[in-house]
């Protein structure tokens, strides 16, 4: 059970309510297995945000790891030095969760925490809310007050990402962050607590964010939004080399005015209008985040499972036939002027016409359902999770060797619409891509070593598509670089 509470605290990120929804459980027993735990508020708070930060640490280390490897990695070094022991399927919970479950997104990350932010865009396919994450965690470290987080996404996100809806973006991140309280209100309290409890040596990405957003602060210090942020960076980077030594954010700022004079540095995006004069944000008292909002049910919690859905259906079906039985009643017992005819035969048509419509809604719902479930399935035993297990199911049910159930298996899938594919390609040959081409169309195994921008890569293992949409990207790895 303590486990189990463990696992349900990482996959819902700390939300209580979320727990008692999937549980049944009410919010005092989970509590009180907390409390068993030595698990207070804030202590859950830390632990999940412990645990992301060894996870990306792991990532960024083992670069080449695949979601299994990487979480047995996790588990072995959290339990070497954590008071509370952890399970692989607690790993496995965050790292399902994480905006890095995907192999695509990890190449990203890379990419960032090596300062190229033109690959994060390529292989994230510029996903600005995971880099708002991010530029969250970093900016509390150097900004004076933790309401300058938003004047700093001002800045920085239009000039990296294509129109950003930078509010928006910046709710999601604290809300993923868990530095959002009750009524979807900014948790200061959180935030403080995140910076108290986490030195900046422990974010992989700083170094690489940090060159990535140094230059459009420069080249807009001069900007009165701009200048305060500024400030507070060169104190920071000050603090880091007197208190570290040789620092990863050492720069030269002594007669900084002078060089720029020197060296114009251009602008490289205007910055946004000041956020409505001053961002209002106040400080709040700290908030119980289990408290439930419309906007923290999770989306799973509104779907009507296949079961369900066919009760709903039968029942429908039940009171179309006592509906219509009912209104012939009141038809046959009423007065034969042709008036009240006429309207009786209109309320059966109206009737008949909302429950058809009613139940063609209803069988809709349970359609997506099937779709979403199958879609869930085959991105499970098709993709990195099963190590491409249907793929090499596929090679055996057309080998010389296997034949019977494995083939008709196959036979069977195609019926429904689940189908091989590979661009046409077989396995094993080789085709030259660029790296659009490499970040959309494919799943990469391992670290891209070439710089050229076209690669050769070798198909390995199959795609999959369902109804000819495509759900599993075929596997390549890299041959060799193309040389120029």
């Amino acid at each position: 059970m303590k486990n189990n509470l463990i696992e349900l605290m990482v996959k819902h990120n700390g939300s209580i309510f979320r727990m008692e929804k999937e549980t049944g459980l009410s919010k005092d027993e989970i509590i009180k297995g907390f409390d068993e735990l030595k698990l207070k508020q804030n202590t859950r708070k830390i632990f999940i945000w412990k645990l992301a930060a060894l996870t990306e640490k792991m990532i960024y280390e083992n670069p080449f790891s695949s979601n299994s490897d990487i979480a047995e990695i996790v588990l072995k070094e959290w339990n070497a030095k954590e008071e509370i022991k952890i399970t692989r399927e607690t790993a496995q919970a965050y790292l399902q969760k994480s905006s890095l479950r995907l192999d695509n997104s990890k190449r990203a990350f890379q990419a960032l925490c090596h300062e190229d932010i033109e690959s994060y865009k390529l292989f994230s396919q510029n996903d600005a809310l995971f880099f708002s994450e991010l530029l969250t965690r970093f900016g509390l470290y150097f900004t004076d007050k933790f309401s300058d987080t938003m004047p700093l996404a001002i800045l920085v996100l239009p000039a990296l990402f294509e129109n950003p809806e930078v509010e928006s973006l910046m709710n999601k991140a604290l809300s993923k962050l868990g530095f959002k309280g009750g009524k979807n209100k900014i948790n200061f309290d959180a935030m403080k607590l995140y910076k108290k409890n986490f030195d900046i040596k422990e974010a992989v990405f700083a170094k690489g964010l940090y060159s990535i957003i140094f230059p459009i602060l420069v080249a807009n210090h001069e900007k009165e939004e701009v200048n305060k942020i500024y400030g507070n960076l060169k104190a920071f980077c000050w603090k880091q080399e007197n208190e570290g030594g040789e620092s990863d954010y050492s720069v030269d700022f002594l007669d900084f005015d002078a060089e720029l004079e020197a060296t114009p540095v251009e602008v490289i995006h205007e910055v946004a209008p000041k956020a409505k004069e001053e961002t209002e944000l106040k400080q709040e008292q700290e908030v119980d985040p289990q408290t439930p909002t419309k906007q923290e049910e999770p989306e799973e919690l509104k779907r009507q499972t296949h079961d369900t859905l066919m009760v709903k259906l039968s029942l429908l079906s039940a009171a179309f036939q006592e509906s219509v039985t009912e209104a012939v009643a009141e038809y046959i017992q009423a007065s034969p002027q042709e008036e009240k005819q006429d309207s009786y035969i209109a309320q059966l048509e109206e009737e008949n016409k909302r429950l058809y419509v009613h139940i063609d809604k209803m069988e809709q719902e349970r359609e997506v359902l099937q779709d979403r479930k199958i879609t869930e399935f085959l991105k499970l035993i098709g993709g990195q999770e099963s190590r491409y297990l249907l793929s090499d199911l596929y090679e055996d049910s057309v080998s010389e060797v296997h034949f019977g159930k494995v083939k008709n298996l196959f036979n069977f899938f195609q019926m429904f619409g689940i189908e091989p594919f590979n661009y046409g390609f077989k396995l094993g040959e080789e085709v030259t891509v660029t790296k659009q081409e490499l970040a959309q169309k494919y799943n990469l195994s391992g670290v891209l070593g070439a710089v050229e921008q076209e690669i050769k890569v070798r198909i390995v293992r199959h795609g999959w598509l369902l109804n000819d949409k495509v759900i599993v990207l075929p596997l390549v790895e890299e041959v060799s670089p193309i040389k120029q």
